[in-house]
């Protein structure tokens, strides 16, 4: 079991990578393709500390009720296709979703208007498969200025691992025994675990 804190987090940020754009909502604000020297100037910027290490086929979606659920809001949506800083050539696309402490969100009456529609389509996203996950602890920064004590948690989200096929219809597999040999009838996917908030604390469990 590996965990994280949300324990003086002021903001918390849901970051997922897709291969592709095709399956992004598309109420999700477009931003323009990171240039290069963006790309240099993120990867500079790489810094977090690790909390949560990686965890494969994980479901997400009671973790996303449960943050909304702990005094969090949302507070901004964009996508954006971004290069891979190990591999300046390839893109990938990312959509990252930034929840506020209550206390602390200030939102247009634009941005009011579609959050619902945001909220929904987060769900959307993480009900409809499982996902490699880990968690990264960042100083939280107010004009500039970081602020001793405060916390920005980031939860990355990749290796997305489809639960429906386009018709609706639920993905199989069959089963393994303890030798690794598949048996039995194909059944829908099992995550390997769960990402759930308890006492502040972010935690998988299998």
């Amino acid at each position: 079991m590996t965990q994280t804190t949300l324990d003086q987090a002021r903001l918390v940020m849901l970051q997922f990578s897709f291969s592709s754009s095709s399956i992004i909502p598309n109420t999700v604000r477009k931003r323009e393709p990171e240039s290069k020297n963006e790309s240099v100037a993120r990867k500079e910027r790489l810094g977090g500390v690790l909390t949560l290490e990686p965890h494969e086929n994980t479901a997400i979606s009671e973790f996303i009720s449960q943050l909304c659920n702990s005094g969090y809001t949302l507070v901004d949506g964009f996508y954006q296709a971004r290069r891979d800083t190990k591999n300046p050539k390839q893109m990938y696309h990312v959509v990252r979703f930034t929840f506020a402490m209550d206390a602390f969100a200030e939102v247009s009456d634009e941005f009011k208007k579609i959050q619902p529609k945001l909220l929904a389509d987060l769900q959307t996203i993480v009900t409809t498969a499982f996902w490699r996950v880990r968690a990264f602890s960042n100083p939280f920064y107010k004009d500039g200025e970081e602020i001793v004590g405060l916390t920005a948690p980031s939860f990355n989200f990749e290796a997305r691992v489809p639960r429906f096929l386009p018709d609706g219809t639920p993905v199989t597999a069959r089963r393994k025994d303890a030798e690794g040999k598949k048996i039995g009838v194909p059944v829908p996917l099992e995550p390997a675990g769960r990402l759930i908030i308890q006492n502040d604390n972010v935690t998988i469990v299998v």
